[in-house]
């Protein structure tokens, strides 16, 4: 854990959702990219990608990073805003949900603050490793 983290910002432009026998389904992200302030999203719901899922059971959900300074990054105690890179460019949220034919099924993905871990590179000038874990909740219909 990160002593001291003022903000860990974090941007996705990828949704997928794997189903039980492997294949990947991309969701469209809402404006194209959606940006968050992973610390201050207590209590806060926001739809990210709203589409279609073809009826069936799932597995895992990916959201694929945006890299870059300007995309994500975290401010630590001392001021300085670092450069953050998440191996292997994605993450993957481990969860079982099944779509139902004409019914709706939400999730909300939610970050566990106390398990988030950055790996400074020391001075080889390489973005520091961050390594979120996240929970689903199902909502089922």
């Amino acid at each position: 854990p990160v002593p001291d983290l003022k903000h860990l910002n974090l941007t996705i432009n990828s949704v997928e959702v794997c189903n039980e026998t492997g294949d990947w389904i991309e969701l469209p992200i809402l404006g194209g990219v959606a940006s968050f302030d992973l610390l201050q999203l207590e209590n806060v719901t926001r739809d990210l990608a709203i589409g279609g899922i073809p009826p069936g059971n799932y597995t895992k959900i990916r959201m694929r990073i945006v890299e870059g300074l300007k995309y994500t990054n975290a401010t630590l105690g001392d001021g300085r805003v670092i450069e953050l890179n998440v191996p292997p460019g994605h993450v993957d949220i481990r969860v079982q949900f099944e779509i139902k034919a004409g019914k709706t099924t939400s999730l909300i993905i939610d970050i566990i603050v106390d398990k988030i871990h950055i790996a400074e590179r020391g001075k080889s000038g390489k973005p520091a490793n961050l390594n979120p874990q996240f929970k689903a909740i199902v909502i089922p219909p």
